[in-house]
């Protein structure tokens, strides 16, 4: 199931539409008429482009949702019975878990652009990224407890480890909506902006990673989840600082700082 770059025609109303520009990428998750919800096809396509980033030469990702209404309203409601759609939850958990996991070992970091409203399991998608920028007027709720669903053990620690633990009982036990500001005063977001530099916003900032040695960003992100995870950091942080010291980046950086330009990294 490939990845759809700008300009082919779409076979799925529900996909994730890939560009790549100067070592960023851009995934844009595409299900406009069902407010972008989630589908395992949509999480899988997600996977593959972060198993494959480090091959392509991309060095920052940026996550998106199609259209200005909504990043995404996480997984669908259906019409299906209880027992069917709690199958099919199980799935998108699951396809969310993945996405995840890839982030979390991915070269680079992964920066959601929330581009709309965030709802259920599209803002756990965007909390499992490194950080989180978003538009004025997007709104942010996980609403498990007005569906009487317990949500998984992962995604309630993801909350709970980025904004602390009496926030996250306070999101998820009264399923009320908060704004963009909102978000931002807990340190659900990191930047809020006009919907029309929302993307501008992300790419600088994705452009200013692209534009620091690959090693050290790589290197950095490991042992900061480490630390998130409290797996010995120490050791981790060790390693990389090994391969950084006798890096070729980190002779090139030397070198451009005493020159005054800037630097060309190429990795190793």
């Amino acid at each position: 199931m490939g990845l759809m770059s700008s300009g082919a025609p779409p076979p799925f109303t529900d996909r994730v539409d890939r560009t790549d520009d100067d070592g960023v990428m851009v995934l844009r998750l595409v299900n406009e008429g069902r407010a972008n919800a989630l589908t395992e096809r949509m999480l899988d396509q997600v996977v593959k482009a972060l198993e494959g980033a480090g091959g392509d030469g991309v060095r920052a990702v940026l996550l998106t949702g199609s259209g200005d209404r909504h990043f995404s309203s996480g997984a669908e409601l259906g019409d299906e019975p209880a027992d069917a759609w709690s199958e099919r939850i199980k799935r998108v958990e699951r396809g969310i878990a993945a996405v995840a996991s890839a982030i979390a070992k991915a070269p680079c970091p992964v920066v959601a652009v929330i581009s709309g409203d965030a709802i259920g399991g599209g803002l756990e998608l965007a909390m499992a990224c490194d950080w989180r920028i978003t538009r004025e007027g997007a709104r942010f709720a996980m609403p498990p407890a007005r569906l009487g669903l317990v949500y998984t053990a992962e995604g309630l620690r993801r909350f709970s480890d980025e904004i602390g633990m009496a926030r996250t009982r306070e999101i998820f036990l009264t399923g009320r909506a908060m704004d963009a500001r909102q978000a931002l005063e807990i340190g659900l977001v990191s930047h809020v902006a006009p919907a029309e530099e929302l993307l501008p916003m992300g790419r600088r900032m994705a452009d200013a990673v692209a534009a620091n040695a690959p090693m050290a960003v790589e290197g950095m992100r490991v042992v900061l989840r480490a630390i998130a995870d409290g797996d010995q950091p120490d050791g981790k942080a060790q390693q990389w600082r090994v391969r950084a010291f006798g890096s070729r980046d980190l002779a090139e950086g030397l070198a451009a700082a005493r020159d005054r330009r800037p630097p060309v990294f190429g990795g190793d």
